[in-house]
């Protein structure tokens, strides 16, 4: 299908899901599908677009390269002039300025590490080693059995996690042998 042909007949098929306004500069609402944000979705060459999307395309000639943005912060509207094309920093850029940024508190660096919580007790360690050694069981079976993920097993087993320490106790690996401790 030849490309006039083709623009055409999704201007029709656009202009038929538009309910415009008798205010050139208002919002032209969108009736026909929408996302879940609300944004008009049509369907065209195999795919569901952005119906602001296809009025860019409509009023420029041209598909867009970047985000189509909204000035007027209505997802269902169509209205050429409430569009505009910017990148995603000039999307985060709009909606910081606006205030309907939604997000968690800004990032100021990586979070704090939570403490690493002992799950198992010194004696559950030994013996899940002990058993691992016989031909008690596979270390998933053990890991069900101490209700433990299997990558927590493995590093038990293998000495990564939970290392004895000078005094026959164990250590979770960031605290001090025992028999460097100072009493």
């Amino acid at each position: 299908m030849r490309p006039d042909r083709f623009l055409a007949r999704l201007e029709k098929r656009f202009l038929s899901f538009v309910v415009y306004s008798s205010n050139p500069d208002a919002c032209t609402e969108w009736k026909g599908r929408t996302d879940k944000d609300g944004y008009g979705l049509i369907w065209v060459r195999e795919n569901w677009r952005r119906a602001s999307r296809i009025a860019w395309l409509l009023a420029h000639g041209v598909d867009p390269t970047n985000l189509v943005l909204h000035t007027c912060d209505n997802p269902p509207c169509t209205n050429e002039r409430h569009l505009f094309e910017g990148t995603c920093q000039d999307n985060v850029d709009d909606k910081m300025q606006k205030g309907r940024w939604r997000g968690s508190a800004p990032y100021h660096g990586p979070r704090p590490k939570k403490p690493r919580v002992r799950k198992l007790t010194d004696e559950q360690v030994l013996a899940i080693r002990c058993e691992y050694k016989s031909a008690y069981g596979a270390r998933v079976a053990l890991a069900k059995r101490y209700w433990l993920r299997g990558t927590a097993s493995a590093k038990v087993i293998s000495m990564r996690f939970f290392q004895v320490g000078y005094a026959g106790e164990l250590t979770n690996g960031t605290s001090r042998p025992a028999a460097d401790r100072t009493p």
